[in-house]
Order: structure tokens, then sequence, then C-alpha cells
């Protein structure tokens, strides 16, 4: 387990930091940047009681818009995935010449030696009816989940939220920034 002490910050708070950390630059909850100390002027900092507890305390969220949008699309194109099953096991489908009754068969060939131009049966009519509220129906949830895999496309695309907890550059960056720190201090 890492050893973690406590930063203190001219607003009162204080930063958890690492051995990891030393020479660097951690940020603030209030926005500050705090000059990490060297691996040597690190003992002289409070150690942390729980040292995870208190990493863990300025985590990262676990939730962010980002991760939020792509779930949300993930869910839509998922919901919409499972109404398009269901669409097509309720869609009516004509029904098959081999397992009607004579009088059907009969009735179903007087209606194909019309021809095209022929008025259509009632029942018939509800038929295509219902075929085409069940096309509609499939092409507005095909456009929901188009919507949904837009989303998952767009929320992938932004960028991943900066972490507000540690700024960490470069240790000769940082030994000037204490370097001119201290000058700054003593003049």
């Amino acid at each position: 387990m890492k050893t973690v002490y406590w930063l203190p910050c001219n607003c009162g708070q204080k930063v958890p930091v690492t051995a990891t950390l030393a020479g660097a630059l951690v940020r603030c909850t209030c926005g500050a940047e705090l000059a990490v100390p060297a691996l040597r002027e690190m003992s002289r900092l409070e150690a942390a009681a729980n040292g995870e507890s208190a990493l863990n305390r300025l985590a990262k969220p676990a939730w962010d818009k980002r991760r939020a949008g792509i779930l949300f699309g993930a869910v839509v194109v998922a919901f919409c995935g499972v109404l398009l099953v269901y669409l097509e096991i309720v869609q009516p489908r004509p029904p098959h010449v081999e397992s009607l009754a004579p009088i059907q068969v009969w009735y179903v060939w007087q209606n194909l030696r019309r021809g095209p131009d022929r008025h259509l049966a009632p029942v018939e009519k509800e038929f295509l009816d219902n075929l085409r509220m069940v096309r509609m129906a499939k092409t507005g949830v095909l456009a929901c989940a188009a919507i949904g895999l837009l989303m998952i496309a767009l929320f992938y695309a932004l960028p991943p939220p900066r972490t507000s907890r540690r700024t960490v550059r470069s240790r000769t960056t940082a030994s000037v920034f204490l370097h001119e720190k201290t000058a700054d201090a003593s003049q």
C-alpha cells in the first residue's frame, strides 16, 4: 500500500499525494496548483491515516456525461432491436395455399382470375392495412435505432473528461517552478 501524505493548500483543504508525485504539480479542488515537495521533504508532510481512501476521495467520478450518453444510446439501440424482433413476429403473413380449405382455395382462384384491378375484399384490405402499419412501425423503430447509434458515435467521439485532481508535469518543469517560487519568496 502506498504511503499517502496530505499537502496543505492556501484555501485550507488538503490534497492527497504519494511519493510518485514528488517534484510534480497537483491541482487542488479550489483550482490552485500546488508544488509537491521532493521525496526528502515529503516525510515532513502529514501522513494520511487511511491512504487508499484518501486517494479515492478525489478520484474522478465513475460516470460522466460521455459515458451516460453512450449508455443511453446503447439502451435505445437494444430497445429498438427488441421491438424489431417483436414486430417481425407479429407481422401478418399471407396464408399458405397448402393449408387452406378447398372453398378458400377456390375463393383465392376467383380473385386471381379477376386480375389486378379488382376491388379488394374486406379481409384482404384489412390484411394489407395491417401489413402497412407494421412496415411503418419498423421504419420508425429503425430510425430510432439509427439515432441511438448516432448518439453512441457522437458521445464516443467526445474527449474524455480531464481529471481535476492532478496536473503532473515533468520533474524539470516542477523543479524550475519550485526554484522560481523560492526565488520570488526570498525577494
